[in-house]
């Protein structure tokens, strides 16, 4: 028999690629009282047959891994834009820093977990999305900044003004405070998040911020989500209100203004502001001293702003006195209306029993009294001296 018949032998059922297969010819059958070169070329039919079929598994099982991975994106991503992000965390490799881990006592709790998913239950039944604009810090770093695609006050200043006035202040206050190698500075009432942005573009700080509402906590995740891992890092999203007492409450935002977010009852800027009921939310209050760690050697908070829509009493009370010892400054506001609403209008004395005095903003005048002497808004520092 002849090399060319070799060649073109080809067994029932297999192709060897030169043919269109089938049955075996005549020369074929003529071959079997040859059986040297029958074993060499059904060796390497046999070869064949067993790489056909490992291809067919490994490409099936390939294909079951990119469907299983599929799905699971796009669950993480359902209500948002994938084009935007494919996670639904700030970061997939967001690593908690070292000093802020030694500042907190906990990281999670009833219904509640730091740094939580950006696109949670409220944010996915509501559509919640951003309104990008170019924010500009005090120190002339940008960044993109997710303003609110609702009516609200601070995302048209940030438009505007390319950032909000009322945190221009910070970082100067964060620079002139004492500070040791933990430093920290903390943020109760984060809103939208434009004062975090601020301190995290102009200053160094490592910074712990707290925001119940979940329409603000999702602008506030998905700014910080644009950042460089480094900003990222640096920053930890703590998820409840704060008050005297672990518990359960709703949280109300007023139409036009996410920044008047009140706890347990609606309180108005105005006679005719109204507030929407898709914005009235279940959250968890926690007390302060059961995040943060008063007992760390660590903890040295240098700096805090506090802005709690007449709630700030219940925040105090959930302060002890050995961690207000660790707190060397807080800024806050006082809107009588709201201590008022709250129950709050001894809130200056209240931070005195913790060893506070309270002065000017621009701390060159030292305040006595309490909040009713003040007729309208304005912002104070209590600081250990």
């Amino acid at each position: 028999m002849s090399s060319l018949a070799l060649r073109r032998k080809t067994y029932k059922g297999v192709d060897d690629g030169n043919n269109d297969g089938g049955s075996i010819s005549n020369d074929d059958k003529d071959s079997k009282s040859d059986p040297p070169f029958t074993t060499t070329i059904a060796t390497r039919h046999r070869r064949r047959i067993f790489r056909v079929l490992t291809a067919a598994v490994i490409t099936f099982a390939t294909g079951l891994i990119n469907l299983l991975s599929s799905d699971k994106i796009n669950k993480d991503i359902e209500g948002g834009n994938a084009g935007t992000t494919t996670s639904n965390k700030i970061s997939d490799k967001i690593d908690l820093d070292p000093i802020l881990a030694k500042s907190l006592k906990r990281t999670s709790g009833e219904g509640w977990t730091i740094n939580p998913e950006i696109y949670s239950d409220a944010a996915k039944k509501q559509n919640y999305d951003c309104k990008w604009i170019e924010f500009e810090s005090t120190t002339g770093k940008r960044a993109e900044f997710c303003g609110h695609t609702v009516p609200d006050g601070v995302t048209g200043t940030i438009e505007r003004e390319k950032r909000f006035h009322h945190c221009n202040p910070l970082p100067k206050f964060w620079e002139d405070a004492p500070k040791t190698e933990s430093s920290i500075y903390v943020e109760i009432g984060a809103n939208i998040g434009s004062c975090v942005m601020e301190m995290l573009l102009s200053t160094d700080a490592k910074i712990i911020a707290f925001e119940p509402h979940p329409r603000n906590l999702f602008s506030v995740q998905k700014s910080i989500s644009k950042l460089d891992k480094s900003y990222q890092d640096r920053v930890v999203i703590v998820p409840v209100a704060l008050g005297e007492e672990s518990a359960e409450s709703v949280i109300f935002a007023a139409e036009g203004n996410m920044g008047n977010s009140n706890v347990g009852m609606i309180v108005r800027d105005n006679g005719k502001q109204q507030f929407r009921e898709e914005e009235q939310h279940k959250i968890r209050v926690e007390r302060l001293d059961s995040i943060l760690d008063a007992t760390s050697s660590l903890l040295h908070v240098s700096f805090m702003k506090l802005d709690a829509q007449g709630f700030e009493c219940h925040i105090v009370n959930g302060m002890s006195q050995e961690l207000a010892n660790k707190i060397h400054k807080i800024k806050f506001e006082v809107s009588l209306n709201h201590l008022r609403n709250q129950k709050c209008t001894d809130l200056l004395t209240r931070f005195r029993s913790r060893g506070f005095s309270i002065k000017t903003e621009n701390e060159k005048r030292k305040i006595e009294g309490d909040t009713d002497q003040f007729r309208r808004m304005h912002e104070l520092i209590a600081v250990h001296e």
